[in-house]
């Protein structure tokens, strides 16, 4: 069952796309603000995707520019709240691998003032993000797709309620890296499909350099393995555990989220109440 904000909870979801900026965004950053704010919740981050190929795709424009353009998200959701408290933050990947980490308590000015930095490996990255007071988290670590080739095509449009149950019921069902397994398919290798298997896209990454995971994820296109991520938690107690709701549409919001003792007044004070462990209690829907 889906957990509704309470009158008396202050609720934040600090895993939010706009349209302004990713482009698997759907929905405008003013109208991010009004469906979180009707849904009762207190605060969102904007962490719209950071990644080479964004910038890659604003062309020639000066690095300033190009920080103009992807703060956009951000800054209409600040300009036009509903009466949310909007925090700044990035969804970080580099060019080793596909996977992402949230990054908050960043200023505005570290933007411009550090380019490219997707451009560093994770250790360099995490430490200069570190320095800077934020807090680094390990988006869905766990990440899989179940797809299946039928009628000619690859069916990757299973649900993660649907992927969960699946998984459930066939626990040994093949596990396949997500480049390795599109790269079999794109080659003709069909009948290694014909019955459903797991494509994985993301593992734990760089743990001695993360703050906090994000142990669970409401975007219903993917799912994570629960084994995979208890055992993660039980490994590793020192990082800090998040929902979110992975926002990019209509009918992610409110999927998860994560409440607090008190509203952080600023980046800084939201990464330091992460730090410190205030967490009072994860949001999560399994609707």
């Amino acid at each position: 069952m889906k957990q509704e904000p309470s009158a008396k909870g202050l609720f934040f979801d600090l895993h939010i796309h706009t349209s302004a900026v990713s482009r698997c965004g759907m929905i405008p950053p003013e109208d991010v603000t009004g469906l979180y704010a009707a849904a009762g919740y207190t605060g969102i981050a904007i962490t719209d995707h950071f990644f080479k190929a964004y910038f890659d795709s604003l062309g020639d424009l000066p690095w300033e520019a190009k920080i103009d353009r992807y703060l956009e998200g951000y800054r209409r959701a600040k300009q036009n709240s509903h009466g949310l408290n909007v925090y700044l933050g990035m969804e970080y990947r580099n060019t080793c691998t596909d996977d992402d980490f949230l990054v908050l308590g960043l200023t505005e000015e570290f933007f411009y003032t550090h380019p490219e930095t997707y451009l560093l490996p994770w250790e360099k990255a995490f430490d200069l993000f570190h320095q800077n007071d934020a807090v680094v988290i390990q988006a869905h670590p766990c990440r899989m797709r179940l797809v299946q080739y039928s009628n000619g095509r690859l069916n990757k449009d299973f649900l993660g309620i649907e992927m969960l149950r699946y998984l459930r019921e066939h626990p040994g069902v093949p596990r396949i890296d997500w480049n390795e397994g599109m790269e079999k398919f794109r080659q003709g290798e069909t009948e290694l499909f014909r019955s459903p298997v797991f494509l994985r896209l993301c593992s734990p990454r760089c743990i001695d350099r993360l703050d906090g995971v994000e142990v669970y994820n409401g975007n219903q296109n993917w799912m994570q393995d629960p084994a995979e991520v208890a055992w993660l938690c039980e490994e590793h107690p020192e990082l800090f555990r998040i929902s979110s709701s992975d926002f990019h549409a209509v009918q992610h919001c409110a999927r998860g989220g994560i409440e607090l003792p008190f509203v952080p007044e600023n980046d800084r004070e939201l990464a330091s109440a992460l730090r410190s462990r205030k967490i009072v209690r994860l949001l999560t829907s399994r609707a």
